[in-house]
This record gives structure tokens, sequence and C-alpha cells, in this order.
């Protein structure tokens, strides 16, 4: 079976390189709402350099023709589009819309995600900043949009920070899982005569695929403003929801199938380095039995307190409920004293009295 890792497919590519120019890929499949907010994310940009190639992957060709021809006539100048006859999944549809791609850079910018006004003019200005030129690509902070779909239209619930963010983008992190959602990240062209494209035998995780082959070529900037939304919904409808959220369980497989296709390849190409992984591995596997062996007393401790604040609490009870009782025992008896008390003289001396003679008792 090929392995996953590395992808070496050629990608063909326009001849034209257009400076300063940035490439907007955006691929959909019958989401005309998602795919018109994606639209409006592009055209409020304040960079005006920029072409926005939209790959139909197999949906509804009327659809999609009916959202673009909302277009104002500057940003329909500035739209291409491609129709596919079927759906060849977002890998390929992210190639075929690179392969029309002119700009000196490209994003790909999913349907159902969003920009700040500012992305691009940030983007652009620090990859042609002095310092900056041996940089691959650009990342920029983004926030998590949690939405839901309700009557055709889509409300946010919610917003986090993205918990995977650092200024900072290493190889050792970026191995472990995908650090840099897609909406974030302005590459270089260029790299794709060095990368080829997107795996397109991956139907996930083809971007945590690119990004690792991106970095091995070169260092990622990054700038910390949260200028890309990532929007994540957790719909039964799958063409409404998030690749992710949508999809776990396809996820959790390519991620094992693309680790292990990682560790095969490094073992066939330096078979000697099993002698050097297995002191390795055995005392990390020991570090986590100890670990869960930890674990495991904590439990058993947190348990014994758990029992200990119950009966605690039915004790405080008990008692709370007895006092109630003697103090409003005692209530009605001072009460009882005051009513039958003489008048109006010596009231409170005979009060005084009975007082001490309960007070005694």
């Amino acid at each position: 079976m090929e392995p996953f890792y590395p992808f070496t497919v050629e990608l063909r590519q326009h001849a034209n390189v257009r400076a300063g120019l940035v490439s907007i890929i955006t691929r959909t499949k019958n989401r005309p709402t998602l795919l018109r907010r994606a639209l409006t994310s592009a055209g409020r940009q304040v960079y005006p350099w920029w072409e926005h190639i939209i790959v139909n992957d197999g949906g509804a060709q009327d659809e999609v023709d009916s959202v673009l021809a909302t277009l104002n006539a500057e940003q329909a100048k500035k739209t291409k589009v491609i129709h596919l006859p079927q759906s060849i999944g977002m890998e390929g549809a992210s190639n075929a819309g690179l392969s029309l791609a002119e700009g000196e850079y490209f994003v790909i910018h999913d349907d159902d995600d969003t920009w700040h006004e500012d992305f691009l003019t940030a983007s652009v200005e620090f990859l042609i900043a002095p310092g900056n030129q041996s940089l691959a690509a650009v990342a920029t902070n983004c926030e998590i949009v949690l939405e839901e779909e309700k009557d055709g239209a889509y409300h946010t619930t919610a917003r986090q920070a993205w918990n995977l963010w650092s200024r900072q983008i290493q190889l050792q992190d970026l191995l472990t899982r995908n650090t840099i959602p897609t909406i974030s990240l302005l590459i270089r062209r260029n790299v794709l005569q060095h990368l080829k494209g997107y795996a397109e035998m991956m139907p996930v995780l083809g971007d945590w695929d690119f990004n690792i082959r991106l970095l091995l070529l070169g260092d990622i900037g990054t700038i910390d403003r949260k200028l890309a939304y990532y929007h994540q919904r957790t719909s039964r409808d799958a063409a409404a929801s998030n690749s992710v959220s949508g999809g776990l369980e396809r996820h959790y497989e390519y991620w094992r199938k693309y680790r292990n296709s990682l560790t095969r390849r490094a073992l066939a190409e330096n078979p000697s380095a099993v002698g050097l992984l297995n002191p390795v591995l055995t005392k990390i596997d020991e570090l986590k039995q100890q670990q869960e062996y930890d674990l495991a007393k904590i439990q058993t401790s947190l348990d014994s307190l758990h029992q200990a604040i119950q009966r605690l609490e039915g004790f405080l009870n008990t008692a709370a409920h007895e006092s109630r009782a003697q103090v409003q025992a005692e209530s009605s008896e001072i009460r009882r004293l005051i009513q039958e008390a003489p008048r109006p003289m010596n009231s409170i001396q005979y009060i005084k009295m009975k007082l001490k003679q309960l007070i005694g008792k």
C-alpha cells in the first residue's frame, strides 16, 4: 500500500504568478448559506489584491451559481468557479483550486469559516517585511466560533480562544497534532514547487499532513492577533456540520493510519532506530504505568474524602435540625412568659425570674 507520507503526486500549476496577489481557495458542496458568508468574508478584506477560486466539489451547480450571481461587479471580476462533476474530497478540491491560482500567496478559506477584515493585510505585510523573506508562511491567532443552524441561518452560541495557539510554531508540537487551522495560514505559492499539493488519498487530516511538510521546508511566522475565525457546529446534517465535530470517528481512524505511516517509513529507512526507540518507549511506558497507579491512589483518596464529607454533612444537618427545634421551643416559652406576665409594673421582673428558672433547668 502507498504510504500516506510523504505525498509526491505532481501538482498542475498556473503558468503565471502575479506579484502581491493572494489566491483564496474555497471548497464547498451543497452549502449555499455558508458559501455566501465566505464570499462576504473575502469581500470585506481591506487588502485589495486577491482572487477567489470557488471549487464546487460535486455539489448542485445551480445553488453555487445563484450565490455567485448576487456578487457586485467588482467582486465578481475577482471570483472564479470550478464545478467538479463528482466529489473528489477536500484535498482534491484544494489541488483543483490551486491549479488555477495565479497569486504569489495562497490560503484555504473553507466555506464555513470567516476572517477579520485585516487578515490579508496583516499577513501579506508580515511576509514582505525585512527579515521575514525566508519564512514559508505566516499564521495568525484565531478564535473558535461555536454556532448552530436554525431555520436556514447560523447563530453564534459561544466564542472560545484557540487553545493550541503558540507564538512559536515548532515541529515537535505539530507532529503531535495539527496546531494551525487552514483559515489562519497564508502560504507562499513557491513552496508548491517542493511540496506538490495536498494528500488526496486522505479524506481528512490532509491539512495536517501539508502543514508538517510545510514546516519541514521552512519556518512559519506568527501574528498574535485573532484575525481568523474557525467556525464549528455539531449538526446531524452531514452537509452542515464541521468536518471535525461531524466526523470524529473518521479523524481518529486517520490519526492512527497517518501516525503509523510516519513511523513505518522512518523505520523502513533506518531499521536500526528500533534499537534506540525500544528503551525510550519502554521508559515512557513505565512512566505511564506509574502515572496511572498514582492517579488510582489519588482517586481512592478522593472517594474516601467524598464519603467523609457526606458523613459530615449528615451530622451537620442533624445537629442543625436539633438546634432549630431547641431554639423554637425556647422561643415559644419566652412568648408564653410575656403573655402571662402581670402588667404593667412587675412584668420585667417577672420575665427575668422565669428566664432564670428556664436557664436553670
